[in-house]
């Protein structure tokens, strides 16, 4: 069996590659990642399958898609990973039982020489955060120093290699921190010394915003230098 963590790109190159030498892709969780995923692979020419554990996500793929249910893998030569990776009840924090149970049983059924691929965004959010918080952190450090970031920001954007980004109101959403949590979580002997220097870098930067709105409110005359953390 070969792994390949992959994005939807590379995932469409290798399908271009691998067309001739497999026919039948299996798309396990059919929400709101999978279904789309699914939809793609069958315009491309293949014989899609679809797997999930809610029913009706298995009726709608297959009456709007054609999209063939399916619980048996021993057939299959492709199987796309798309579960969900946090809790039902909290969508902020991780849960990876779902994808364990998925990957045993892929293990159990799978033919020699199938193709898994999984669809995750974990590395590549993690990345998302690490920019992020240099952003975040370099808007700090202006504010120390008496240098206006737009227009650095700007000036640094021109090289095409460079990409600062803007900071807002700190890392938000529910993929970005949740994820990059999981990646935190993920080894039990090695944790990322830069992704821990960023998450502390994301919490000065909160605690900046928030001390500068409640100065603002109060028409406080205190400066944002003032505010930076010591």
């Amino acid at each position: 069996m070969k792994l390949i963590a992959t994005d939807n790109a590379n995932m469409t190159g290798h399908l271009d590659q691998k067309i001739g030498s497999f026919n039948k892709v299996v798309v396990i969780g059919l929400g709101q990642l999978g279904l789309p995923v699914a939809k793609y692979v069958k315009e491309r020419g293949f014989e899609v399958y679809g797997y999930d554990i809610n029913a009706f996500a298995l009726d709608r793929a297959e009456k709007e898609f054609g999209v063939k249910k399916i619980n048996d893998f021993t057939a299959m030569d492709v199987f796309i990973i798309c579960v969900s990776t946090h809790k039902p009840d909290d969508i902020f924090a991780p849960y990876l039982d779902g994808l364990f149970a998925v990957v045993h049983k892929i293990s159990n059924e799978a033919k020699n020489g199938t193709l898994l691929s999984i669809v995750t965004k974990i590395i590549e959010n993690a990345d998302r955060y690490l920019q992020i918080a240099f952003a975040e952190e370099l808007y700090l450090y202006c504010q120390a120093n008496h240098i206006n970031f737009s227009e650095l920001k700007d000036a640094l954007n021109t090289k095409w290699n460079v990409h600062i980004l803007e900071p807002r109101d700190g890392i938000g959403g529910h993929c970005v921190p949740k994820d990059t949590k999981m990646f935190l979580d993920s080894s039990r002997t090695m944790k990322s010394k830069i992704l821990l220097a960023a998450l502390e870098a994301d919490q000065d930067y909160r605690k900046f915003r928030e001390m500068r709105d409640k100065q603002f409110k109060s028409d406080s005359t205190v400066n944002d230098r003032q505010l930076l953390p010591s």
